[in-house]
């Protein structure tokens, strides 16, 4: 336990928002604390943040895919066969 606290600490000093470090670790089943991607960090913005498919910005959850970022309700339509 305290080499977690400790590891979070290191993390917090570098400028990594520890709640989200947490949350990341927790929602992949880690047991243990990374560093969230360079896209995570506070102040970062995102490049190409359309949607891959219908072009709309993502302001939300999108999945990675192998023509880019695509939103959730592409993904959905796509696992749903309704892509043309």
């Amino acid at each position: 336990m305290r080499l977690a606290i400790k590891k979070l600490d290191v993390l917090r000093i570098a400028g990594q928002n520890v709640e989200l470090v947490i949350d990341q670790s927790t929602i992949s089943g880690w047991t243990k604390f990374y560093p969230l991607p360079k896209d995570m960090l506070p102040g970062v913005t995102q490049k190409n943040t359309a949607c891959a498919h219908c072009e709309i910005p993502i302001n939300g959850a999108y999945t990675r895919m192998s023509i880019g970022k695509v939103c959730d309700p592409c993904r959905r339509d796509y696992m749903e066969g309704k892509w043309s």
